[in-house]
């Protein structure tokens, strides 16, 4: 489950950093919206596919769980310190 956590937290700084159009964080706009930041996601997305095959339906609901609340709480971030 882990994996999973830090994988939605990487995902929306990625996401959210791709969205950053002012100059004034462009340093950071490029880092966690690179082209190599987009591989790591998607080699951790790979990792919890894989991981995933041998969970049973209850951990997968937890994560399911879980994964939404990171959602929820990292939208409500992004949304209160919008940088554009």
């Amino acid at each position: 489950m882990a994996l999973t956590i830090f994988y939605g937290i990487e995902l929306c700084y990625f996401k959210a950093w791709k969205t950053v159009k002012n100059e004034k964080y462009k340093e950071f706009a490029n880092r966690w919206s690179s082209d190599e930041f987009g591989i790591y996601i998607d080699e951790l997305k790979v990792a919890i596919d894989k991981a995933s095959e041998k969970a049973s339906d209850d951990e997968k609901q937890e994560v399911i769980q879980e994964w939404n609340q990171i959602w929820e709480f990292e939208i409500s971030f992004w949304n209160s310190c919008i940088l554009k």
